[in-house]
């Protein structure tokens, strides 16, 4: 941790973020390497450069949108199910 009690991301170090969605948590796992994060969420390898911020607020982000879309999908999904039963 830094002086601020911040994570401090090591080389090929894997660490866990956790995000909040609908009152349940999510995790994703990643690691740093060359500048470039790799994150795993639900199972799949999502690659992202480092950039100016910290790794895991990129992480973040990446799965509270991840999480999103997945939300929209089931909500167009169960709309197109209720639509052909009709």
């Amino acid at each position: 941790m830094d002086r601020f009690g911040n994570m401090m991301e090591r080389k090929s170090q894997v660490l866990e973020v956790e995000v909040e969605h609908d009152g349940e948590p999510h995790r994703a796992s990643y690691f740093v390497e060359d500048s470039t994060i790799y994150t795993n969420i639900d199972g799949h390898m999502l690659i992202a450069p480092l950039g100016h911020g910290d790794a895991a607020t990129t992480v973040k982000m990446l799965l509270a949108g991840h999480l999103r879309h997945q939300a929209r999908k089931l909500k167009h999904a169960k709309g197109w199910s209720q639509t052909r039963l009709a």
